[in-house]
């Protein structure tokens, strides 16, 4: 089953910022089969700064998918733009 519409990601990310304690950030793992740049934009929609911390290719069944570790942290944070 997948989150459809990303709304589970949405109010995940719409609510972070709230529960994080100062200093705090969040790692989410995603990969390019499913819609990074929406899900990306919903974070920085939230407030948070997004920043790559890792990222690998890998191929299955003739299908390349890169996925990404992503750092996340409220905007305005120490050394956080």
């Amino acid at each position: 089953m997948t989150d459809e519409g990303y709304a589970t990601a949405g109010r995940f990310l719409a609510g972070v910022r709230e529960r994080l304690n100062p200093g705090g950030r969040v790692l989410m793992f995603f990969g390019t089969s499913g819609d990074q740049d929406h899900v990306l934009g919903l974070a920085l929609r939230a407030g948070l700064h997004v920043e790559t911390v890792a990222s690998r290719e890998l191929e299955r069944d003739g299908v390349s998918v890169t996925y990404s570790t992503f750092r996340m942290t409220p905007c305005g944070s120490v050394g956080v733009p």
